[in-house]
This record gives structure tokens, sequence and C-alpha cells, in this order.
């Protein structure tokens, strides 16, 4: 999934993969498919 986004990463021991730019990638890259999934979101906030 992240190859189909373009998402730039490195892998590092033991397999564990880092966006070379910015975690904040992956986060729009799974915003991305939720939307495209249909998937609808709902957060709540107490002040």
């Amino acid at each position: 999934m992240v190859a189909a986004h373009n998402i730039p990463y490195h892998e590092r021991e033991h397999g564990q993969l880092f966006c070379d730019d910015s975690a904040q990638d992956i986060l729009t890259m799974l915003l991305a498919e939720c939307t495209a999934a249909g998937v609808t979101s709902k957060a709540e906030c107490a002040d």
C-alpha cells in the first residue's frame, strides 16, 4: 500500500519500515484509503 501511494521509505533492522519524509505521509495514506472505502469516522472531544 505504501508503494501504491508513492511514499518513499527505507528498511532498518528486523524489517522495520520508516518513511523517508514524514509519518504524516502514512496518516494521509490511511485517511485516503478510508475515504475510498467509504469509512465514516467520528470523534468526540470533551472540554
